[in-house]
């Protein structure tokens, strides 16, 4: 499962190891930081997703559920920081391809 959020993208998967874990992956840092700050994050600059952190299902589930439940915008693009200009292009290029999906 892919989440893009207003200051964080992460790839969601089970945990091969454990099906009553999540590996939350992500390609910046600060993104699971944002959402995970008592998380151990692992680092290995040889993966597709060079940052991860393992969480129980239940950690993912609330911290979905309160990000939903503070939702206060009605534009998710120009809910970005307009300090991170990086992102917001790369958000804008996806939505543009995503776009291509709709009849």
């Amino acid at each position: 499962m892919w989440i893009l959020l207003n200051n964080s993208f992460i790839s969601v998967v089970e945990n091969r190891k454990n099906s009553n874990e999540l590996v939350i992956r992500s390609r910046a840092e600060k993104d699971l930081l944002h959402l995970f700050p008592k998380e151990k994050i692992i680092k290995n600059v040889t993966a597709d997703y060079r940052y991860r952190c393992v969480v129980n299902r239940e950690i993912l589930y609330k911290k979905l559920k309160s990000l939903v439940e503070n939702i206060n915008y009605d534009n998710f693009k120009n809910s970005i920081d307009p300090r991170d200009k990086k992102r917001h292009n790369i958000y804008y290029d996806c939505w543009k391809k995503l776009r291509q999906l709709q009849e």
